[in-house]
This record gives C-alpha cells, sequence and structure tokens, in this order.
C-alpha cells in the first residue's frame, strides 16, 4: 500500500508544479520579468545594433573642453542662442532637442545683475536700459525648429491645467488611461515655453533593476492630451510634420504604434518601446566649444537631428542600459531616435505572454511523458535538444526580425520539472528497492536481493510459468516435541533450526517461500534464472540433513529434545510471483509439481529415510546418488512417479552402490510379484528397517490378496 502511495504521489507531483509553474509564468511576478529581460539584456550585448553612418543624429556636449573655455554652466544666453543660430545657418542641421530645462533666467543677465548685486545707482540705471540676455536666446527659439525639454514625474501633485503639447495628436481610442501618468511637470520659463516651436519630455522610468530598456513615447500629464518625448518631437520638426497618429490594438491591449509622417513607432499597450542599442560611439559627441568656433566639418551636420545635452563628469545624468551600466542620459534620447530612424526595431507583441504560457504548458507535458516512456538518460537528451532548438528560434527572432522572444522561464521551469522528476523517480525507486530489499532479505542471499531490487516491476499481482525446484522439509513429530518444551523454550529451540536452515538454503542461491511452524517451503530458479537449480536443492537438502546432526548434538547440550527432520524435492514448471489479493499478496509458488514436493517430504516418515526426489530430479542431476524407493501415486495424483532416497552427489560410495544394485533388484522381483525372491533380496539389503517392515507388510498382503497382472508395482498413497 505505501508503495502505490509513492508510486502516486511521484505520477502526481510533478503534474502539480507544472501547473504551478503555468500559473506562475501567467501572473509574472518581477523575479519572472527580471529573469527575462536579463536574458534579452543578454542578446542586446551579444548582437548590438549596427551603427548606420547614414543616420544623421548628433549630440553638442557640453564637455571639461567647453567648460575650459566658456566657463561653468549655465552659460550665458546670448552663448547659447550663438550655438543655436550657428548650428541652423552654418551647419544646415534639421533640428534641435535640448536635453535640459530653462527653469531659471539667465544669471548673467543685465537686469538681474542689477537687482542682486550691490552697484552704484548709475550703473544700475544703465544695466537697466541693456537689452535682456533672453531676447537672443528666444528668439533663436522661435525662429528655428528647436525642441525645449521638461521632465515628467510620478507622485502626489498638482496637474498643470494651463500646459498644453506644441504637437497634435489623433488618437485612435480611448489612449489616455493607458498611458503612463505623471502629475508632475519641471517646466521652462514660461517665456521659454511661449517661443519655443516644440515641446518634448525627456522623462524616463526605468525597469526595478534602473536599467532603461523601454522609453515612453507619450505621457499623460493631465488628462487632457498625451505629451510626446524629446526624440518624438525632434523628428517631428525634422520632417515637418504637425502631429501624431495614436493606434490601438484594442481596448483591453491598449496601444501597438505611433505614427509621425513615414516612421511607424511599434510600442507596447502603455506606450513604450524597446531601444535597439548599438555600442557607444563617441563620434557622434561634438564638443559645443567647437561649434561656437566653428571647427566642426560643415558636411558632418548638414541634415543632422542634433541633441544638446551634457557630457562633463558632474553635469549630466548616469543612465544604466543594457549594454553599459552608466552611460549620459542624452545617449539614451539618441540611441531611441537613431531607433525609430532606422526602423531597426525590438518588438514584443501582447501575444506573446499568452504563447510564452503555453510554451511552458506544452514543453512541460512533453517532457513528463518522455521521462515516463523513455527514462531519464534518453527523455534528459532529448529535453536538452528540445530547449536548444527553442533558444535558437529565439535567437534567430531577434536578429531577424527583432521579436523579443522568452525561453528563459520555459527552459528554467522545464529544467527545474524535470530535474525535481528524475529526482523523485529515483527516491521512489530508492524507496521500492530498499522495501524489495527489506521484504526479501528474510528469503533470498544478499546477492540475490541486490538483482531483484533493481527490478521491482516484477513486483506486481500474478504469476509466470518457470521450471523450477522447489523443496519441503519437516520436523517429524514436532507437535509431540513441543509438548515437552515451555513456549520461551520452543521459540528459541525452534530459531535455532530454521536460522541455519535458512543460511543453507540462500547460500545455494535459493528462496525461502515460507515457514509453516517448524516447516520450511524453499525454491530455486526464481525470481532470477539460476543455473543447475535442481542440483543445488539437493546440495541444501544434503547440508541440511548434515547441519541437523551437529545441531542436534548442541541441543543435547543444552537440554533440548533431538530434532529429526524429513525433505522432499521435485522440479518442473510451476507458476511463479506475487499471489493473494490486492491488499496483500506474497511471493511464492504453486502448482501440481509443488504439491508432488510435498507429498514426497510427508513420504519421508512412512519408508524411514530423510530426503525423497521425484524422477524428475534424478534425470536432472547426473551426479545425484538416488536409492530407488517405490513407485508412488501420490495423494492428488492418479500418474504414478518413481520416488528415490537421495544420498549424495557426486561419485557413489562402495555401501551406496551396493544399496542401490540390490534394491533395483528387490524392486524388479517385487513388480514381477515374485514375492519369495523378492523378501529374500530384502532381507539382505542394508536399508532402514523401517523401509522392510514396509514392504513385508506388502508383500505379506499380496501373498493373500494378489494384485491385478498388470499391477506394475505402483503404491497408492492415501496420506499426505
Amino acid at each position: 500500500m505505501l508503495y502505490k502511495l509513492n508510486r502516486l504521489f511521484v505520477l502526481l507531483l510533478p503534474w502539480l508544479m507544472l501547473a504551478a509553474a503555468v500559473v506562475v509564468r501567467y501572473e509574472d511576478p518581477a523575479f519572472v520579468e527580471s529573469m527575462r529581460l536579463r536574458a534579452f539584456d543578454s542578446y542586446q550585448k551579444l548582437w548590438p545594433r549596427e551603427a548606420q553612418k547614414s543616420t544623421p543624429v548628433y549630440v553638442v556636449a557640453i564637455d571639461e573642453k567647453s567648460l575650459a573655455t566658456v566657463g561653468q554652466w549655465p552659460w550665458p544666453r546670448p552663448v547659447v542662442a550663438e550655438i543655436i543660430e550657428t548650428l541652423f545657418e552654418k551647419y544646415k542641421i534639421k533640428a534641435l532637442g535640448f536635453d535640459m530645462v530653462f527653469a531659471e533666467p539667465d544669471r548673467t543677465s543685465p537686469e538681474l545683475i542689477s537687482k542682486n548685486w550691490s552697484i552704484d545707482k548709475n550703473l544700475r540705471t544703465q544695466l537697466q536700459q541693456l537689452p535682456s540676455n533672453e531676447e537672443p536666446f528666444l528668439k533663436a527659439i522661435h525662429k528655428y525648429p528647436v525642441v525645449m525639454g521638461h521632465i515628467f514625474a510620478a507622485g502626489i501633485a498638482e496637474t498643470d491645467e494651463d500646459f498644453w503639447p506644441k504637437s497634435t495628436a489623433v488618437m485612435q481610442g480611448n489612449v489616455l488611461p493607458f498611458l503612463e501618468k505623471m502629475p508632475f511637470a519641471t517646466r521652462n520659463l514660461p517665456a521659454v515655453e511661449k517661443e519655443a516651436q516644440a515641446l518634448g519630455h525627456f522623462s524616463i522610468s526605468p525597469q526595478h533593476d534602473s536599467v532603461i530598456r523601454r522609453v515612453p513615447t507619450f505621457i499623460n500629464h493631465n488628462n487632457t492630451e498625451p505629451f510626446p518625448s524629446l526624440a518624438l518631437e525632434l523628428l517631428r520638426m525634422g520632417t515637418g510634420e504637425k502631429g501624431y497618429t495614436l493606434k490601438m490594438a484594442s481596448e483591453q491591449l491598449g496601444l501597438e504604434a505611433v505614427q509621425v509622417g513615414n516612421y511607424q513607432v511599434p510600442v507596447d499597450g502603455n506606450g513604450s518601446f524597446w531601444v535597439r542599442y548599438r555600442e557607444h560611439n563617441f563620434d557622434r559627441y561634438i564638443p559645443a566649444v567647437d561649434v561656437l568656433l566653428g571647427d566642426v566639418p560643415a558636411e558632418g551636420l548638414e541634415g543632422a537631428y542634433v541633441l544638446f545635452g551634457a557630457k562633463a563628469a558632474g553635469l549630466y545624468d548616469l543612465r544604466s542600459t543594457p549594454l553599459e551600466a552608466s552611460w549620459p542620459g542624452v545617449e539614451v534620447h539618441m540611441q531611441s531616435l537613431e531607433t525609430i530612424l532606422e526602423g531597426d526595431f525590438l518588438e514584443r507583441p501582447a501575444v506573446l505572454n499568452s504563447g510564452e504560457v503555453l510554451l511552458v504548458l506544452l514543453l512541460g507535458v512533453v517532457m513528463l511523458f518522455l521521462v515516463e516512456a523513455f527514462g531519464a538518460i534518453v527523455s534528459g537528451v532529448i529535453v536538452m535538444v528540445l530547449m536548444c532548438s527553442i533558444f535558437a528560434v529565439s535567437i534567430y527572432a531577434f536578429r531577424n526580425d527583432g521579436y523579443l522572444l522568452d525561453v528563459s522561464y520555459p527552459s528554467m521551469s522545464l529544467l527545474v520539472i524535470f530535474s525535481l522528476h528524475v529526482l523523485l523517480k529515483y527516491m521512489n525507486e530508492e524507496t521500492s528497492r530498499k522495501a524489495i530489499r527489506s521484504a526479501f532479505s528474510y528469503y533470498l542471499s544478499p546477492d540475490m536481493v541486490r538483482i531483484v531490487s533493481r527490478q521491482p516491476d516484477k513486483l506486481k499481482l500474478g504469476g509466470d510459468q518457470r521450471d523450477m525446484t522447489v523443496l519441503f522439509s519437516d520436523v517429524r513429530e514436532f507437535t509431540a516435541l513441543s509438548e515437552k518444551l515451555k513456549p520461551e523454550e520452543l521459540t528459541a529451540m525452534l530459531n535455532a533450526y530454521l536460522t541455519p536452515m535458512t543460511e543453507i538454503v540462500q547460500d545455494s542461491k535459493g528462496t525461502i517461500d515460507k515457514y509453516i511452524g517448524d516447516a520450511i517451503m524453499a525454491f530455486w530458479n526464481a525470481p532470477l534464472d539460476l543455473e543447475n537449480h535442481e542440483r543445488r536443492a539437493c546440495m541444501a537438502a544434503l547440508e541440511m540433513i548434515h547441519r541437523m546432526e551437529t545441531l542436534n548434538q548442541e541441543f543435547r547440550e543444552t537440554g533440548f529434545p533431538e530434532m529429526d527432520i524429513g525433505i522432499g524435492i521435485n522440479s518442473g514448471l510451476m507458476n511463479v510471483g506475487n499471489m493473494g489479493s490486492q491488499q496483500r499478496f506474497d511471493y511464492t509458488v504453486m502448482g501440481d509439481n509443488v504439491n508432488l514436493a510435498s507429498r514426497l517430504e510427508g513420504l519421508c516418515k512412512l519408508y524411514g529415510v530423510g530426503i525423497i526426489v521425484s524422477q524428475y530430479i534424478k534425470d536432472q542431476v547426473d551426479d545425484a546418488i538416488c536409492i530407488p524407493l517405490d513407485l508412488v501415486a501420490v495423494k492428488g495424483r492418479t500418474e504414478p512417479v518413481m520416488i528415490y532416497e537421495l544420498v549424495g552427489i557426486g561419485e557413489a560410495t562402495e555401501r551406496q552402490q551396493e544399496s542401490i544394485q540390490t534394491f533395483e533388484k528387490f524392486i524388479r522381483l517385487y513388480r514381477a510379484q515374485k514375492w519369495d525372491e523378492a523378501e529374500k533380496i530384502l532381507q539382505q539389503s542394508n536399508r532402514p528397517q523401517i523401509l522392510k517392515n514396509l514392504y513385508e507388510e506388502r508383500i505379506n498382503l499380496y501373498r493373500d490378496q494378489p494384485p491385478a497382472p498388470d499391477w506394475g508395482g505402483v503404491y497408492v498413497a492415501i496420506a499426505k
């Protein structure tokens, strides 16, 4: 029963684990997402986007060189205005975007100096009459396609009802609820927002591990209009478009794409898109001072998209990407715009989530069936090939189509379930082997137990037909013997007898079937094939008789009565296996040949001998020394069988040869009904007196009541 429960547990637990794995993937907790994202990061590291020289995106950087020449940041607005004018007039760029916020007035502007500095009254009056530093800057951002950046942030804050984007957005559905909501804004000066041709946010929400993989195209700031990103606005200004089209996948899945003129950006349901990063290329960074001094080759920037941002240590914000742990924040916006311009997107359609859940289920089902059908090694190889194939498909999809197909969690769950399933099967098999070893250790030799424990499937209800040898032994007059002893003495004496008898059987590779009180039933050639099983049984029987002499000597010394045993041996086809009910069964043998061996043991007392074997045994054991006893039809059988006393194995002694020859002659005369001659030979033989008396009684009976002419010498036994 315990074995069945263990087996049921082993069968059900892997399926429960698979169900749990499917549920976990469906719920998609943080650790599953983290595993998936790291797998995608490894793809980007191994196969980054190749830089396209034809993609005109550059950064005019506030670097150490520029700070050393121009001075500390922030620079006077006229300097920034000069940079803007130079970029558009001299270098003919398409559009310029500021990765920074001009939230405060220029501190070097004359009006601020006149207010904040302690200076002469006349000088203050003169400063107040000078033009503001803001004017050239405001004129520049109004005249040219410049995108001014601002920042949105999450949290509790008042929404800016008066803040509106400077682009139009056609929303094909109820888009706003799906966009990331950020009510807090860090804005430019009102005059800057008014004069600028475009406004774009550079807000980025990293994943939980602070790595920027996706950037939002639009933000829901005040539940009125979607606010575009800096990169999108830069693209829109460069292409001359007036607005965007936001396409919905469905009311359940959210967005699927953002259209800007001829450029379509695939996005997830919340409007973010995956940035396909390339290796950092500092050739795309131009010192701001070089623009001021005109040291940039004109053909290098013509028709380019330019971002103005910080690169000097201490000024720029550090961003972590799949390729690098720390990059200037402006790099993310540059590579976002490059990804859009090149159309080299990474995509992860919403349908892939459902597909990966089904993949976990499908792989798990296939793996569990493989383990049951082919075992751990073969199924392990198949599972590994299957996993490698899925990885190959995922890599192919990434490199050729930009699809992000996650196989990390399916592979991990498959490996864990496979390992635990194999471990459970191993533990179950070990448990069953221990149970088998425990059950058979009392009946089989240790070597045989180890072999049987490797084949637990043989422990099933039912049996097989096998050619076997069976032995029965019994203590003569055991009932009368037991009446002379106390219960504890009888137990000690019986254990002292059964222990060496069992050892003899097991040493000969036999199996103890059962103990029936003082009786022993054993068999050979099961559960495993055994050569010369008939001879092994005969050797065991002779050793048992010999051991009884030693035991009786010990019994005499301890005050126990002596024992006398009888042994019957037969061989032939027998049914062997687990016999009984579904609730309880024993490994045993059954059949007509088993019954014959039992009857032969019962005849030992009648004929006064220690071991009786059948004609089948004599025929199979060439060197068995057998003295003929009788032709008997035992109780329960109509077919008579010749029985013999087994007295040895090997070369017969002179006395044994004499006994064999004399009794063979007696048997011939006896069957020929020559009573006088037979009786004379019987008296001359050296056979036991009990045997002689038995035959004398029969001869006297047959003299008075002669048997039929075709009698043949068969004795019909009426007792078991």
